[in-house]
């Protein structure tokens, strides 16, 4: 089995730092699905990759992540918590998050804009 790395989670709207291993059976453990998708997203200066269950949209699940464009328009939405972690394409492999990740994370998740979810009476982040 592979080492356990350093990574993030969102989970109903909360920011945890979690030990995971980097296989399918351990993302389907933690996401509570079958199917995962992959998203590379930029956050400051850093690429990071989002790991989310692909049929979230599906289920009822709590919207943990909006995706706005330029005029603040919603564009796509994350349903279901999700993993966060850092990919290096030149060795292909997952790597794991360091303190200066974390911080960029927590900073990021602190100071995106939240949407108010009247429905749930919850905050949602984009």
């Amino acid at each position: 089995m592979s080492e356990k790395k350093t990574m993030a989670l969102l989970k109903e709207g909360k920011l945890q730092i979690i030990e995971l291993h980097d296989t399918l059976e351990e993302y389907y453990k933690v996401l509570n699905c079958n199917l995962i998708e992959c998203l590379e997203i930029k956050i400051g200066n850093q690429y990071f990759t989002l790991v989310m269950d692909e049929e979230g949209k599906l289920k009822d699940h709590y919207i943990n992540c909006v995706f706005l464009d330029k005029n603040k328009k919603q564009i796509d939405y994350i349903a279901n918590h999700f993993i966060i972690q850092k990919y290096n394409h030149e060795i292909d492999e997952i790597i794991e998050l360091d303190k200066n990740d974390i911080q960029l994370l927590n900073h990021w998740y602190k100071n995106c804009m939240k949407l108010i979810d009247f429905e749930n009476g919850r905050y949602v982040p984009t």
